[in-house]
Order: C-alpha cells, then sequence, then structure tokens
C-alpha cells in the first residue's frame, strides 16, 4: 500500500451509518459510473498529499494533541463543479463555526508537524460522484436533471463525534481509503 516517495493522505469526518444511507439511496438518481462508495463518505479537512510515512507518524501525534467539542453538521443541496470535460457531484455541508474551528485546529496541528497544506477556500462538502470518465458518454443532461430535481435535497442536522486520518491509494476505478488514525472529539485519539 506505499506510494513510491511517501503515503497519500487527508484528514476528514466519517459520516454516521443513517447519514451514509441517506446519500447512497440519493445516489440512485445519479447518472454517473464512478460514485462514491457509501462507506468512504467523508467531509474533507485537510488534504496533506503525499508525505514521507515519517512525517505522517509526526502528523498523528499532532493530530492526538487536538481538543474540541463535536461538531453538528447539516447537509443541504447538491451542486457541480466542473472541470471540462469531467465534474464532480457533491452534497453541501453547511458552515458551521464548530467545523471551521475544527478544521483551522486540524490545519495548525498537520502544518505544525511538517506539512505545507496549500491556502484554500473551504467549501465543506461531501462527495458522491465523479463524472467524464471515458465510458460516461455525455453525462452533463443527466446531471443537470438530477441537480435540478435535487437542489432543495436535506438532512436533519447529525453530529460527528470524531475525526481520522485516512491513506488514499489510487487505483484504475478510483481511489481507495483506509484509515490510518481515529481521533474523537471531546477526548483523545482513540485506536483505529
Amino acid at each position: 500500500m506505499k506510494r513510491r516517495g511517501g503515503i497519500r493522505t487527508f484528514v476528514a469526518l466519517g459520516l454516521p451509518e443513517p447519514v451514509q444511507e441517506a446519500l447512497e439511496r440519493l445516489q440512485d438518481f445519479l447518472p454517473a459510473k464512478r460514485l462514491a462508495v457509501p462507506e468512504t463518505f467523508h467531509l474533507t479537512l485537510a488534504f496533506l498529499d503525499t508525505q514521507p510515512e515519517a512525517v505522517i507518524a509526526d502528523v498523528e501525534e499532532a493530530l492526538s494533541g487536538i481538543q474540541a467539542d463535536p461538531v453538528e453538521l447539516t447537509l443541504r443541496g447538491v451542486d457541480l463543479t466542473s472541470f471540462g470535460r469531467r465534474g464532480v457531484v457533491w452534497v453541501r455541508a453547511v458552515p458551521d463555526p464548530a467545523l471551521t474551528d475544527l478544521r483551522g485546529k486540524v490545519r495548525r496541528a498537520v502544518t505544525d508537524a511538517g506539512v505545507n497544506l496549500d491556502r484554500e477556500r473551504f467549501r465543506p462538502h461531501v462527495t458522491l460522484a465523479r463524472t467524464g470518465a471515458r465510458n460516461d458518454g455525455d453525462w452533463r443532461p443527466g446531471v443537470a436533471d438530477f441537480l435540478a430535481r435535487n437542489r432543495a435535497f436535506s438532512l436533519e442536522p447529525f453530529t460527528v463525534s470524531g475525526f481520522r486520518l485516512y491513506r488514499s491509494t489510487l487505483g484504475r476505478t478510483g481511489a481507495v481509503y483506509d484509515v490510518l488514525s481515529d481521533y474523537s472529539l471531546g477526548n483523545r485519539i482513540r485506536s483505529a
């Protein structure tokens, strides 16, 4: 699983099983070939890219020192980010001060551990699908219909009581995510 030159990682909130199931039902109406796997739905807090194993060990230790309360999330609305012939369909997370605070703490911890993070505008979301793969054909009309029908999609607020450090291994059918470390909000590190 080790990539040449290091391990590709990111820090994210995992989602409770009932939320995963609701998003999977939403995917049933999405005309895309590369749907995200429901068990891997997540909300990214920081993308670390590829890092040496020694740096990942420092990141794990730095993340274990984060003290923050659980985060209440609300998922509302679907959207598309298009990159020419490709796109990403996602569900928007309503910005929340606790989420923004946690993200700031995660980014500081990761930076303190020696990772240079890109400056980026925080658009909290959960990816449902990637479009524009070779076999997708012209995906735009179907996705446009899906977006129009589901703009008002909303889930009841839910609480996330932890975050994770994930390894991301790229393959022909997409990325595979493995949990490297699991952290509690309100407490210290839990074992993965």
